[in-house]
């Protein structure tokens, strides 16, 4: 039986977004940074993905769906819209390239990175193409893509096997004791972009992913509705949590890697598991419903519309200023709402329906 949709899960998704998009944006807007340690938010989808992929297919997995059919609904959801800011990303470096007559250095590697990518894969070999040697170079952020197909795979299995809520919660012990090993002597958790610290970015998909089935197992049934005190005492630490992330996410300059792990380890799971149920008009209106449709557009389209973005104020000689950065996040999102409209709920859709038809 099909779950009732989450729609205010859905807005802190989209939310999530708008953030990530601010965090990697700061030069459109003259601005060291915003949104410092945006990159939590990245996080804060692993755990609406293991929460939702609970909520929605574990009761599918168990009832026989089967590892073709679940990889195929993931593969809908997440590989069209891919492929398209992968192509416009090879695109732009392609002329980059072409601009600064590099074919003859970098094309092996071009190649080699665009057919590796192509596949969702991670190309490691790419220093020569993109500064910092990301994994995804046409697609920066593409790399929690990839993970999310391992964490999405890795839930089927457990969940097919029959794995107990304890078995959940010694792997989401075991990543998360991991995750503070590894990441800490960095004093940052945004590690998973790049060859240098993807290991990072496992460990972070994978802790998100236990942490929001046990969400989904635990805290979303500790709201009764009936029960005041109760209700109105978990929406309090909920907001307390939105407001520290928004603190720790946005606000504060300086790294402080134990609040962000704390976050990572219990914030965001309480706080998903707990907003879920409000129904209140902030996370439950027409305004947060648009950003919760657009919110993965958003996130594969801006790097490759930023790109854009510095190419035009370099080209131009225009500075940087908040008006122009304003000018520029409106276009971002109205080209994502485009995308998500032409192409990722088509695509979707078609997929689908070739699968219906496959079965029959």
């Amino acid at each position: 039986m099909k779950q009732p949709h989450l729609h205010s899960i859905d807005t802190l998704r989209g939310l999530g977004a708008v953030i990530i998009v601010l965090y990697h944006s700061g030069k459109m807007f003259a601005a060291p940074t915003l949104a410092a340690h945006g990159y939590l938010l990245v996080d804060f989808f692993f755990v609406l993905s293991g929460f939702v992929m609970t909520y929605s297919y574990e009761g599918r997995v168990k009832g026989g769906e089967t590892f073709r059919d679940f990889a195929f609904s993931r593969f809908a959801r997440l590989y069209p819209l891919y492929l398209f800011t992968l192509i416009l990303g090879a695109c732009s470096l392609a002329y980059v390239i072409s601009e600064k007559h590099l074919w003859g250095q970098t094309g092996g590697a071009f190649w080699a990175a665009f057919a590796v990518n192509a596949l969702t894969l991670p190309y490691f070999e790419t220093t020569s193409l993109v500064g910092g040697g990301p994994v995804f170079p046409f697609a920066l952020q593409a790399w929690a893509v990839f993970w999310e197909f391992i964490v999405a795979f890795a839930f089927y299995f457990l969940v097919k096997h029959r794995a107990s809520f304890m078995r959940f919660f010694s792997l989401w012990l075991m990543f998360a004791i991991l995750l503070y090993v590894v990441a800490m002597p960095t004093t940052r958790i945004d590690g998973g972009w790049k060859g240098d610290g993807f290991i990072i970015g496992g460990l972070r998909a994978f802790v998100g992913l236990f942490g929001g089935y046990l969400s989904a197992k635990t805290i979303k049934n500790w709201y009764d509705a009936n029960d005041k005190a109760r209700s109105v005492a978990l929406m309090t630490i909920a907001w307390l949590i939105i407001g520290l992330s928004f603190y720790q996410g946005v606000w504060v300059k300086y790294d402080n890697p134990y609040i962000e792990l704390a976050l990572i380890y219990f914030g965001f799971p309480f706080l998903v598991g707990t907003i879920c149920h409000s129904k209140i008009w902030i996370l439950n209106n027409p305004i947060a419903n648009f950003f919760a449709k657009i919110s993965y557009s958003l996130y594969l389209m801006h790097i490759f519309l930023l790109g854009l973005g510095l190419k035009y104020l370099k080209v131009t000689g225009t500075e940087a200023s908040l008006g122009l950065g304003l000018v520029w996040l409106a276009i971002v999102i109205a080209l994502s709402y485009l995308a998500h409209i032409l192409i990722e709920i088509p695509s979707r859709q078609k997929m689908m329906a070739w699968q219906k038809r496959d079965r029959k």
